[in-house]
């Protein structure tokens, strides 16, 4: 075991005793065209007689034939370098086999002729040789070099640049990307271009370093119009490739129609001028528009604007198509470049604005010696119409009023436009009707106004008229509204009954208001049979002439007729026109009783029913008392007269029944209450 190790321990210090041989490749940088020299040197241990290399290479560095240089240790040696397929072979030996002196330095060096392209060749050898005086090899490595063409070189984003269709007289600005894929700064200096109107806002000299883009602005100013082909070169310190661009463009001169906007009310006339803003002399124009329905040419508008020269101006307007030419026979310019040239007037005909363009225009301009047509553009204007708009309801009705009045009603109009609504009038299709207001009238936007309306016709029947209110609303000139209602004459009854003394008889008021003679009064009765029994029909001179019967339709219901047997009438007029009397049984409860009359009929000479009223209703209260007992004495004397005067004189008498004392069942004390006690204690009631 201890012979094993002791061997392995020898054969470490073997192998860390053995020598290495090293071969180094040099790093050399020079500049396209140059002649670089190339150093190759050995660090050996052991001894050395040959040394052979094979180096791949590009075509970027050649041998110099004729350069190789032996270094001192190799002296008494030869040595052969070429390229061959790319790789570089280098070869020194000595046909006695004899050995580099030292162990270290210069063993060969040659030229290499760089080429024109930047970049750097690797020099990583593939194979190295080394072999001893007896021809044995020996171990060998080698350190990797290089060789560095040192240039810059552009490389362009593009060789095209393309201005476009662009107006003159104007600057427009391309950038070029340039980038520097060399090895040493790209020094741009400035640009050369082959037309004046080309130049560059980049402030120059402009570096750029290895490996980064920079960008160059090319500027263009035309002047002139037509399409051009120039060329663009870039002055720098580029070893390789071209620096020129080729640069097109399309220029043109703006020669502008512009139909300007304009804005109006409805029905209003409105100026629409034509603006031209033109970089050439204009001498003249042609211009067709198709008018859309809203506007209305006013014959005879089309001018020209104080721009014009000598022109003349012919114009025509046939089926909404409107044709303008304007000429110069000397060929006279329009002044200005920006300006109005011409104008027209158009009536607005309806609600809603519209877009207004020439559907054909020509500009004529005097170039290179001949007439053309030098427009660039056209552009469209906006005609704002601005108009009111009528809302109102399209029915009225004025119900059912008596012919002694006058029907009254309201149309609320509102104006739900932009624009101020007139009213110019109103106008019925029948007599008789009437409105408050007075015209024509004005309703501004989003107000509202509210119109009167009146009917006095004295027949007694439904009606129908047509209103019609005529106004500026450009859809509804004429806006309809059905007014409707009926008339009739106003005869009413009125029923009153008087509270009910308990051992007194029950009195039903009879009042009539006619607008017509009646001459039969017909209706029926609900009241409390058990305790009420008709008795008497008591006309007042306004009915002298009538009667009156009744007969039972029912529990409780009779039918009353009121009737002249002398064919008279009761004239038109107010008042009490009977009493039916009522006698009470002594023994009714005291409560409030309701009388219900319906059925009412008020007749007329010719065998019309004139009623105008409702069914009715009217109620009585059954007091326990002796009407006039003013000091409940039990009587009805003088001395109640004293007593109810001594109340009204604030004297406050008692004992004092204010219900007794009542006696007219007004409901108030006072004198008409005295005079009416009187008549009772002298009799006259």
């Amino acid at each position: 075991m201890r012979k094993i190790l002791l061997f392995i321990f020898s054969l470490a210090i073997c192998l860390l005793a053995r020598a290495e041989n090293l071969v180094t490749l040099p790093t050399v940088t020079g500049s396209p065209g140059d002649e670089v020299t190339l150093t190759i040197a050995l660090d050996n241990t052991d001894a050395v007689s040959a040394m052979q290399l094979q180096i791949p290479v590009t075509s970027d560095v050649t041998v110099v034939t004729g350069s190789e240089t032996l270094g001192a240790r190799a002296a008494t040696h030869s040595a052969t370098v070429g390229v061959r397929d790319g790789v570089l072979n280098v070869m020194v030996w000595n046909t006695a086999m004899t050995t580099f002196t030292s162990n270290s330095g210069e063993v060969l060096s040659f030229r290499l002729l760089l080429g024109n392209e930047p970049g750097t060749v690797n020099l990583v050898a593939s194979k190295v040789t080394l072999t001893d005086a007896d021809g044995n090899t020996l171990p060998a490595t080698a350190t990797s070099g290089s060789v560095t063409i040192s240039a810059p070189k552009a490389q362009l984003a593009t060789r095209d640049i393309d201005f476009g269709h662009i107006p003159i007289r104007d600057v427009y600005y391309q950038s070029l990307q340039v980038t520097n894929v060399g090895t040493a700064p790209l020094i741009i200096s400035g640009i050369e271009p082959s037309a004046p109107e080309f130049s560059s806002t980049t402030v120059f000299p402009y570096i750029i370093e290895p490996g980064y883009t920079g960008e160059v602005d090319i500027t263009y100013s035309p002047v002139e119009r037509g399409a051009i082909e120039e060329t663009v070169r870039l002055l720098s310190n580029n070893i390789a490739g071209t620096n020129t661009i080729r640069v097109v463009a399309d220029p043109f001169a703006v020669n502008e129609l512009h139909v300007e906007n304009a804005t109006g009310i409805a029905d209003s006339t409105v100026t629409i001028p034509l603006r031209v803003n033109n970089m050439d002399a204009i001498t003249g124009f042609q211009l067709e528009f198709d008018l859309p329905e809203q506007l209305k040419y006013v014959d005879g508008s089309f001018a020209l604007s104080d721009r014009k020269g000598d022109h003349q101006l012919v114009v025509t307007h046939t089926n909404g198509k409107l044709r303008a030419i304007a000429y110069s026979m000397g060929s006279s310019t329009f002044s200005g470049n920006d300006g109005v040239i011409a104008s027209f007037d158009v009536k607005l005909n309806g609600r809603y604005g519209c877009n207004l363009g020439a559907s054909k225009a020509v500009l004529t301009a005097i170039y290179k010696g001949e007439d053309m047509d030098v427009l660039s553009a056209k552009y469209e204007g906006y005609i704002d119409i601005q108009s009111p708009q009528l809302y109102a309801d399209e029915q009225l009705d004025l119900g059912a009023t008596p012919v002694t009045e006058i029907a009254q009603g309201e149309v609320n109009v509102n104006n739900n436009g932009s624009a101020p609504l007139r009213i110019d009038r109103v106008v019925f299709n029948a007599e008789g009707f009437t409105v408050a207001e007075s015209f024509p009238m004005v309703i501004e936007p989003w107000q509202s106004v509210t119109l009167h309306v009146g009917f006095n016709g004295q027949e007694q029947a439904p009606f129908e008229a047509m209103m019609q209110l005529y106004s500026n609303d450009p859809d509804h000139r004429l806006h309809n509204i059905t007014v409707t209602g009926s008339r009739f004459a106003p005869n009413y009854l009125h029923f009153t009954a008087d509270d009910l003394y308990r051992g007194d008889d029950l009195l039903l008021h009879i009042d009539m208001s006619n607008y017509d003679p009646i001459n039969g009064i017909q209706f029926d009765l609900d009241y409390p049979a058990q305790w009420l029994e008709p008795a008497e029909f008591i006309p007042t001179n306004r009915a002298t002439s009538f009667s009156m019967m009744w007969r039972s339709i029912g529990n409780g219901k009779a039918r009353f007729f009121i009737y002249s047997l002398s064919d008279g009438v009761i004239t038109p007029g107010e008042g009490e026109i009977a009493v039916i009397r009522f006698t009470a049984s002594d023994e009714i409860p005291v409560d409030t009783y309701q009388l219900d009359i319906t059925e009412i009929s008020m007749g007329t000479p010719e065998l019309t029913d004139k009623f105008a009223g409702t069914d009715q209703q009217t109620n009585f209260t059954v007091i326990v008392g002796l009407r006039g007992d003013a000091n409940e004495d039990g009587k009805v004397d003088v001395n109640d007269v004293t007593t109810t005067i001594n109340y009204i004189l604030g004297k406050n008498p008692s004992p004092f029944n204010y219900r007794n004392a009542n006696v007219n069942d007004d409901n108030t004390v006072n004198v008409m209450d005295v005079t009416t006690l009187i008549n009772i204690i002298l009799g006259n009631q």
